[in-house]
């Protein structure tokens, strides 16, 4: 494709494209709505679609910059020697339990102050470890509520019990009624 302007059009060289990526399972040939409800040939790179009207210049730009922020996490983690996108994952699912256990549902969207944990967590923008101890004190409230709930075990099984009968005990109540019934008349 170096052979082309930058300012040619995919739609100018589209059979040289569809040539230069026969086999190649990374580049997908498609159709996409363009605003008035017209399909154009669209060209998947990288998850992203490029219309066959735009040119060369704006693909290579697109790709350009994707290329340059690929790998970010990967520098960051060598860099810091911490995965902030999985830590940023582990604190929102430990928001999320300790919600459930708080309220019996998730609160979304979160609080600011959580809302603005995270996020200096996805840019890693933290101290680290002021991150692992907060990690560490969130799970700390998530085992605290499992004791508890551990410890008035018997309510739990009691409910857990009612719940079987209501779900269960009713339908082999009525089974061996109608079945008592059937012998009888039968």
């Amino acid at each position: 494709m170096e052979k082309f302007p930058i300012h040619t059009k995919l739609s100018k060289i589209w059979s040289e494209i569809k040539e230069y990526a026969d086999g190649n399972s990374f580049i997908n040939f498609t159709e996409s709505r363009t605003g008035n409800n017209k399909y154009v040939p669209s060209l998947k790179i990288a998850q992203r679609l490029y219309q066959n009207t735009v040119r060369v210049d704006y693909v290579v730009g697109q790709l350009r910059q994707k290329l340059e922020t690929y790998g970010h996490r990967q520098k960051s983690m060598a860099k810091d020697n911490v995965e902030f996108k999985g830590l940023y994952h582990a604190l929102r699912l430990i928001y999320e339990a300790n919600d459930l256990y708080n309220y019996g549902e998730l609160k979304l969207p979160f609080s600011k102050e959580k809302h603005d944990m995270l996020l200096k967590i996805k840019t890693s923008n933290i101290d680290q470890d002021f991150l692992f101890n907060l990690i560490d004190n969130e799970i700390g409230k998530l085992y605290n509520r499992e004791r508890l709930v551990i410890s008035n075990r018997s309510n739990v099984e009691d409910r857990i019990e009612r719940i079987k009968f209501n779900l269960i005990g009713r339908k082999k109540i009525e089974y061996i009624c109608n079945k008592s019934l059937s012998s009888r008349v039968g």
